[in-house]
């Protein structure tokens, strides 16, 4: 170590709160660079774990490769990994209900394969054997024969179809379309050794439920899965021969989130916005350890002068510079990282469940946790942009020091070059804070570059903290206008064709309240028309004329005619304080009426109003009435304009074909009072009317009903809503009812929140460091400006300057710091907050405010963080001798 290199530590020693807060600037500039590379990979590590356990960690697909083709495919150079689903073919199921699929497909494992398909036991054990099969668990449902332990034989064959033999891949085709055949049987015998969740590789559409086994040699065709060396290689595999003949795929969502997908949008988002924090950051960063070697360094100019007038070069002093650079660094950046990864850890360790809530809402076997995971790339980003930042913050006041000619240096002429009339303080200061206060204007003009680093760190920490609050505000609102829409928390909507009488509709509704845990239970039959209204009752203020059609004097308007049970009916009437001899009468049904409309305008906006202005008229309902027993399949219209409507039987698929005018029919409606609140069992419709009534008013008003015009829908309110949606999946399945029509609307609820707190967790910390770095610079800024002032305090005291006068100065320096800080952040934080307001209003109805808690919380801060600085500053000198003072010029 040479001489220059230990008077540069003795410098640092000497100045231990200037280089303690240049070492915290630097932790806390890498702990938040280290932050967002860890995020970005731990975030991808989550969102692979989730696509493998949903998807699988295959790379490419092949669909029913011939032997000759997979055993090119396993010999292949690139490729790692394969896994082969042979297919032993299909048998029929018995007794079948409506949407069950009619075949058990029978699948034959390679060793491999479950190590790249996600296959989660959920009882009993593997296949070990061709005569041992594994089930999905929602066969067992519908078909309890198959439970773990049973044995029995099945006639396996080919499902064919014009001469071509169908898998698994190609949906059943219905006798509308000719039907399919079985051939080629033969029998084979299995025992279930276990049951699995639902396999990701069974499409919705697959006519069977796949079964797996074991497939020991076997010449048969199979649908191939493999991984490469080089993932990006998948896509030039699939396009050569003997491959590019058969229908193939890549694991899309894995080579997105791995980074091998051709596709850049992914990334440019993701590493996009990684960037624009890190630059922030980097800013942030900057604007406090540049701060700190500016001061060092014009503090030192004398000494570079002198060290320069015996004989040191500038390349000396420009290595001793950075000699102090990387030796800060070398404390500062390892702190930093570990300060990263420990906070960024225990962020995740707390949004655990805040994710679970809104990534794992889809069907997967496991709940997968969000974990801290990095690698040394990302670390090592992070310790370069570290170090890269303090290089950058050394290097310009180093290169400004070393530019000063030895005789100014030792002279420090450079230093101030003002005019008497640029330090001119008006007659105001003084007579307000006497002698006192023009000597800190003073100062505060003649020392502007000092000043300046701290009323920017002041202005970025208001800007950030208000910004961050009004972004976390209009997220709220937007959030609260998708969770407010309604009172339930899980609904069910009867498909149209699975349940033709009142009946049906009753047990099933009984079953699904009865389940454990539901608090609240109510249903409506819901019929979709096309409402008529006299234009003379229409609101003037409803844009009528862009939004709906005029024909006859009357705007016709899209509505919903939703029948509630009576009970939860009449206990709606009385909440809303409504007569029940007018709206619960059968025979003279008359509708409350919910009028709000909300649209998507031309420009983009949410545009809401009323339509009508007032209840009490009668308006006409045309809608479509379905023949009873049918399915509608297709709408087809002619050359001529006439349209026809094609129906398939839901006994035996014949098919019916009926005219626009066989279908569509117009009867009256009297309409009541208008309300506000819908009821419980009610959705809110926010393109038109919804008219409310009774549910033994319902044949009276549309005619017989036949549940394939309109639709059923249950609501339910529960205490926990997960386990009472998963024990009505359960209940449904075992009926023969499609599970697809059952809305968690709770848990898309508690998804939002969850977005909502992810969001707002890390906005609030994001801002939270950088405003650490930005009060670190104020601190750091005024304690060393002060700390540089022991000569000038010295003299003022000498001339008769009492404590109270030191007091007075330094209140009104600490009133110009905060003044002007608050006075460039402010405007700019609002600024920023109409530019959030403008981009929200673009997709939610929200309306600007000012967020006058915030800009308060920021006055505040403001003064305290200046004033309890120059309290601490002028605490450690106002004890100095002035004579010592005066004869030293070290800190």
């Amino acid at each position: 170590m040479n001489i220059l290199h230990r008077y540069t530590l003795k410098t640092l020693r000497q100045n231990r709160v200037r280089t303690l807060v240049t070492i915290i600037g630097i932790v806390l500039s890498v702990a938040m660079l280290t932050a967002v590379t860890t995020s970005i990979t731990s975030l991808q590590n989550y969102l692979l774990k989730i696509i493998i356990q949903t998807d699988g960690g295959w790379h490419g697909r092949i669909m029913a490769l011939d032997k000759a083709g997979q055993d090119s495919l396993t010999a292949e150079a690139g490729v790692t990994k394969t896994a082969f689903l042979h297919s032993f073919g299909y048998a029929e199921l018995e007794n079948v209900k409506t949407g069950e699929k009619p075949y058990l497909f029978i699948g034959g494992m390679n060793e491999a394969f479950s190590e790249l398909l996600p296959i989660y036991l959920l009882e009993g054990r593997m296949p070990q054997t061709e005569g041992e099969i594994l089930v999905p668990s929602h066969l067992t449902v519908l078909h309890p024969e198959f439970s773990t332990g049973s044995t029995f034989s099945l006639l396996v064959g080919e499902r064919v179809y014009q001469g071509k033999t169908l898998g698994q891949h190609e949906p059943l085709v219905s006798e509308v379309d000719g039907g399919e055949t079985m051939e080629n049987r033969q029998l084979m015998i299995f025992t279930v050794v276990g049951t699995y969740h639902k396999p990701s590789f069974e499409r919705n559409s697959a006519p069977g439920y796949t079964v797996l086994t074991i497939a020991g040699d076997s010449d048969r065709t199979a649908d191939a899965y493999f991984t490469m060396a080089k993932p990006g290689d998948v896509y030039g595999l699939l396009k050569q021969s003997p491959y590019a003949s058969f229908t193939s795929a890549v694991n899309s969502d894995y080579m997105l989130v791995s980074g091998a997908e051709q596709n850049a949008g992914y990334k440019s988002v993701l590493y996009g916005m990684g960037s624009i924090l890190i630059l922030i950051i980097v800013f942030g960063s900057v604007s406090l350890i540049y701060n700190s070697f500016s001061i060092s360094l014009s503090e030192r100019t004398r000494q570079f002068g002198l060290l320069s007038s015996v004989g040191a070069t500038k390349r000396q002093m420009r290595r001793s510079v950075f000699f102090e650079a990387l030796f800060l660094s070398g404390i500062g950046i390892p702190l930093g990282i570990g300060s990263g990864l420990l906070g960024i850890g225990l962020t995740l360790r707390f949004l655990e469940k805040p994710f679970l809530g809104f990534i794992n809402h889809h069907d997967l076997a496991a709940p997968v946790k969000l974990t801290l995971w990095t690698s040394w790339e990302a670390l090592l980003i992070a310790a370069g942009l570290g170090l890269l930042t303090v290089l950058l913050s050394a290097a310009i006041p180093a290169r400004r020091a070393l530019k000063v000619q030895t005789i100014e240096a030792i002279r420090q002429t450079r230093d101030i070059k003002l005019s008497a009339r640029r330090v001119k303080t008006s007659r105001l200061t003084m007579s307000l804070f006497g002698i006192e206060g023009v000597l800190a204007s003073k100062n505060f003009k003649r020392s502007r570059k000092q000043y300046r680093a701290t009323v920017i760190s002041l202005f970025v920490s208001i800007v950030l903290f208000i910004s961050a609050s009004s972004f976390s505000s209009y997220t709220m609102a937007s959030a609260g206008d998708v969770m407010d829409k309604a009172d339930f928390d899980l609904s069910y909507n009867v498909e149209s064709g699975q349940a033709k009488k009142k009946e049906d509709m009753d047990r099933l509704f009984a079953a699904m309240a009865g389940v454990n845990g539901v608090t609240q239970s109510a249903y409506a039959y819901e019929y979709m028309g096309q409402i008529a209204i006299p234009k003379e009752a229409v609101n003037p203020k409803a844009d009528m004329q862009n939004l709906f059609s005029e024909e006859n004097g009357k705007f016709s308007v899209f509505g919903y005619l939703v029948f509630i049970d009576d009970a939860s009916f009449a206990e709606y009437l009385q909440q809303t304080k409504k007569d029940p001899a007018v709206y619960l009468n059968p025979e003279v049904p008359v509708a409350l009426v919910l009028d709000f409309m909300r649209f998507r305008a031309a420009d983009g906006r949410f545009r809401t109003f009323h339509v009508l202005q007032s209840g009490g008229l009668t308006a006409e309902v045309k809608g479509r009435q379905d023949p009873e027993g049918y399915t509608l399949e297709d709408v087809r219209t002619e050359e001529n304009g006439d349209v026809f409507y094609i129906y398939a039987s839901l006994a035996d698929g014949s098919e019916l074909t009926l005219s626009e005018e066989e279908i569509w029919h117009t009867f009256p409606v009297q309409l009541g009072e208008i309300v506000q609140q819908p009821p419980f069992s009610v959705e809110p419709n926010y393109y038109g009317l919804t008219l409310l009534y009774p549910y033994s008013a319902a044949e009276k008003v549309v005619g017989q009903l036949d549940f394939t015009s309109g639709a059923m829908r249950m609501y339910f309110k529960a205490d926990n809503h997960k386990t009472v949606y998963n024990e009505m999946l359960t209940l449904l399945a075992g009926s023969g009812y499609k599970t697809g029509y059952l809305y968690n609307y709770a848990g898309s609820v508690e998804s939002v929140r969850s977005v909502v707190l992810v969001l707002n967790v890390f906005s609030y910390g994001f801002i939270a460091l950088i405003s650490l770095i930005s009060m670190a610079n104020v601190f750091n800024t005024i304690s060393t400006n002060i700390g540089l002032r022991r000569r000038e305090f010295a003299m003022l005291k000498s001339i008769g300057v009492t404590q109270r006068g030191f007091r007075r100065m330094m209140n009104f320096e600490c009133i110009l710091y905060g003044f002007k800080g608050l006075v460039y952040g402010i405007p700019a934080a609002l600024g920023l907050t109409y530019l959030m307001f403008q981009s929200m209003s673009g997709g939610w109805e929200v309306s600007y405010y000012v967020p006058w808690e915030s800009i308060l919380i920021s006055v505040g801060s403001v003064f305290a963080v200046v004033f309890a600085t120059m309290l601490y500053a002028m605490g450690k000198i106002r004890k100095d001798n002035p004579i010592d003072a005066l004869k030293n010029e070290n800190l």
